[in-house]
């Protein structure tokens, strides 16, 4: 039977808000129950401001918030139900300017069904309707799902498993009204974990599910395509990759906080994370280095290894954001945020999480990269979006390891260049240079930040092979020698820092 769903709407300040200069900020809310949020979605509204949906963590209720374009707190709902978890984790904007579509999941503490529980609100937080929909009986319980809109009607993906067992994957595609007027068990039982469902652009009929799979002999991700009947058309699996030098090869394409989205030229942009490096100090293990890459994929997934980006490496630990790292704006730039918890130099670990956010334009060609909010207390990011002034917006939890572990919801605001607006934030460049022009004829001019001293610079083909290597006059990279193509650029600093990026020979 479905519990009666209950809602609460409040109107009061929660929280430390950061006063914004120009368009960037930062907001800090905390929840006046003292409840710990996690933000699932963030949409941008149609009159300039923010919609939050959140839920509650290790507990049973969610929320809407609206903020506004200067990150100021407007409002929240709370939705909750009777022995009931409700889980929100998307919101959809309608044709209509000022309705948006609220989807999640309801699960009973007995995990004797799942549901799909749909709500429309305007931009001001009033319930304009609501629809509830029982869709499985799984004798597992609900371990993912994910939801994806689909011209104006939702596709679910929900995975049901149990530890030891094999899961099982049911879709559902829901008509306007939030009704389920299909139903399907996914036809492959390979299938582990789900990171995201997307459209294909050469098919509206059709969608893709990034998934974590099991293969042969070690689990591998890879790309589903389903048709309008909900069944698999076709699979492309991801082998795990390795490093060689100073290219990359491969990564683990590990479904887990990683994504594949569309782009406006036809290709796919895929957010991931390289195998783990283990750290150990004193023989003990304390954690394990990795870095996040940014990959392209044709239409038909084959990977372009030619416009691979390493994000970042060297002193701390990456993962992409935990459910949409990337975004792209109208202007054709990519934005991407990792989350970074550095392994401070004497080896222990602390607390220091924050964020790695890298513009791109279409090609992956990095237009700046900079770390945001690094200090004592931990911010975590969890989704963002390409705004419509050309800036990024990404909202996570924010906690302090000294306090008493509760998360609140922070949103940060950034700026086309990068600016935040306000001395209060602390912004740094990841990639202590800038190089010009890219694509180039003969040269390319590098500018380095006061805090670096360069020692050399290396130039590697995509297959890895070593071209040439510079040592002095660094401050321009002779590129006569060389073919029209891509290549791989290794900057070295003299204290040992190693950064790599990619040029272009016309």
């Amino acid at each position: 039977m479905i519990k009666k769903l209950i809602l609460f709407s409040s109107l009061f300040l929660s929280g430390l808000y950061l006063s914004a200069q120009e368009k960037g900020f930062l907001s800090i809310m905390e929840d006046a129950q003292g409840r710990s949020m996690k933000p699932s979605d963030i949409v941008e509204t149609s009159d300039g401001g923010f919609l939050i949906s959140t839920f509650e963590n290790e507990g049973m209720s969610s929320k809407i918030i609206k903020i506004d374009n200067e990150g100021i707190f407007v409002n929240e709902i709370d939705f909750s139900m009777q022995d009931t978890t409700v889980k929100l984790t998307n919101i959809f904007p309608l044709n209509n300017e000022d309705c948006y579509k609220v989807v999640g999941v309801c699960i009973p503490e007995n995990n004797d069904y799942a549901a799909i529980i749909t709500i429309w609100i305007d931009s001001n937080l009033t319930i304009l309707d609501s629809c509830i929909e029982t869709i499985s009986f799984s004798d597992q319980a609900l371990y993912s799902f994910r939801f994806l809109n689909q011209n104006n009607s939702v596709v679910s993906a929900l995975i049901f498993k149990t530890l030891g067992q094999q899961g099982e994957t049911y879709l559902s595609r829901l008509s306007e009204e939030g009704r389920v007027v299909r139903y399907q068990e996914c036809n492959s039982d390979s299938i582990l974990f789900m990171d995201n469902l997307f459209n294909i652009r050469s098919n509206p009929n059709h969608f893709g599910m990034y998934a974590r799979t099991s293969g042969s002999s070690l689990a591998m991700s890879g790309v589903h395509v389903f048709d309008s009947s909900l069944r698999i058309v076709r699979s492309r699996y991801f082998n795990r990759w390795h490093t060689e030098g100073s290219t990359v090869f491969s990564a683990t394409m590990n479904a887990i906080e990683c994504m594949m989205a569309p782009l406006p030229d036809g290709n796919y942009a895929i957010s991931t994370k390289l195998d783990s490096q283990e750290i150990y100090t004193n023989g003990n293990l304390i954690w394990e280095d990795r870095s996040v890459i940014l990959l392209k994929a044709d239409p038909d997934f084959n990977l372009l290894q030619d416009s691979i980006i390493i994000e970042y490496k060297n002193d701390s630990i990456e993962i992409p954001a935990v459910f949409r790292s990337v975004d792209y704006n109208n202007d054709g730039y990519l934005y991407q945020c990792s989350n970074g918890n550095v392994v401070y130099p004497n080896m222990s670990y602390r607390p220091g999480l924050h964020l790695i956010v890298t513009k791109t334009d279409i090609d992956l060609n990095i237009v700046w990269q900079k770390r945001y909010l690094k200090g004592g207390t931990a911010f975590l990011g969890y989704t963002s979006l390409a705004t419509s002034d050309g800036g990024y917006i990404v909202t996570g939890t924010h906690y302090d390891m000294t306090g008493n572990y509760c998360y609140d919801v922070f949103v940060l605001k950034i700026n086309p260049d990068g600016s935040v607006g306000t001395d209060e934030i602390s912004v740094e460049d990841v990639r202590p240079y800038t190089f010009i022009p890219n694509p180039a004829h003969d040269h390319v001019s590098f500018q380095y930040s006061n805090d670096v001293n360069p020692a050399q610079i290396e130039v590697y083909d995509l297959q890895g092979r070593l071209l040439h290597k510079q040592c002095n006059d660094l401050e321009q990279l002779q590129l006569q020698s060389l073919t029209v193509g891509q290549y791989l650029i290794n900057i070295t600093m003299k204290d040992g820092r190693l950064y790599t990026d990619k040029v272009v020979k016309e």
